[in-house]
């Protein structure tokens, strides 16, 4: 008979064959194989490997960012940004896909480029203060980590829920220029009278805004305009984007509030379509 020595001896070279920790030994000794088992696959799912990694030798990485779930630090590093922007990113873009595929429509998406100090991005941008932006000409959507870092670091949570909005903004300016391209749009645009065009025109300012609330449906968001402090945020962005249009033709931080709300409580494109609610054609002005 094997004396305790010899079978605790035994056992360490059965657990360590199989690759057991041995801190589960004692448990071995005390439970038995089938206990020792149990609390072997716990541990082993605390450090992210599951039974069916064991079984098909293969590895289940990580999840992917979401808007949601993985809002970094105040201070967060670079790597951190980029990865909470590509989720955003990628929030939208499989969702914007998806629409234009349903409605038959051809789409290209657009490419996510990311600038900081002393580099050059898409369309030459070397800055960009007001928050992301769309390049029409490259068709890329591009990203001041710079900027964003400032954001975040002065608000928090707050300025990466803006930042967030704004990307999604400028990727419903991306959706509105394939949509503007098309020649149904063309030619419905051409049949309005003077005013319905001007109602046209500012309404088209506010498409993005909604196309922005239709992602945040999409990533299962609360509607985040209803935080003072991020719409804020956006407003100050978007101010300083418009500087060089006239004041009486920008829409108000409140009308914007109010189509990011549309898209966000009914996620459609017919929401965001800058030809509803124009004036009736035979509308005379005083």
């Amino acid at each position: 008979m094997a004396e305790p020595g010899e079978k605790r001896g035994l056992l360490l070279t059965i657990t360590d064959a199989l690759r057991i920790p041995r801190a589960v030994v004692p448990h071995i000794r005390r439970f038995g194989f089938s206990g020792a088992l149990v609390v072997t696959i716990i541990v082993l799912m605390i450090f992210g490997i599951t039974p069916i990694t064991i079984i098909t030798n293969s590895y289940d990485p990580p999840r992917p960012w979401t808007s949601k779930d993985n809002i970094p630090a105040a201070d967060a590093p670079a790597e951190d940004l980029e990865r909470y922007m590509d989720a955003v990113f990628r929030e939208a873009r499989r969702g914007w896909i998806n629409m234009f595929l349903v409605n038959g429509i051809g789409y290209i998406a657009p490419s996510l480029d990311f600038i900081s100090e002393g580099t050059e991005g898409p369309c030459g941008y070397t800055r960009l203060p007001y928050g992301p932006a769309y390049c029409a000409e490259e068709n890329a959507l591009v990203v001041d980590l710079d900027a964003y870092a400032r954001l975040a670091r002065a608000n928090g949570e707050a300025g990466h829920m803006a930042q967030a909005y704004l990307l999604a903004h400028a990727y419903g300016v991306q959706v509105q220029t394939v949509l503007q391209r098309l020649s149904s749009v063309g030619r419905r645009r051409e049949a309005l009278t003077e005013m319905q065009r001007d109602v046209f025109d500012y309404q088209l300012q506010l498409q993005p805004h909604c196309m922005a609330g239709i992602w945040a449906a999409w990533a299962g968001l609360p509607n985040i305009t209803e935080n003072r402090e991020i719409i804020a945020l956006v407003g100050q962005a978007e101010a300083l984007r418009d500087s060089g249009i006239d004041f009486d033709l920008r829409p108000s931080i409140n009308e914007q509030t109010d189509w990011f709300t549309a898209g966000y409580d009914l996620p459609v494109p017919g929401e965001c379509d800058p030809f509803n609610n124009l004036p009736d054609a035979s509308a005379v002005v005083v």
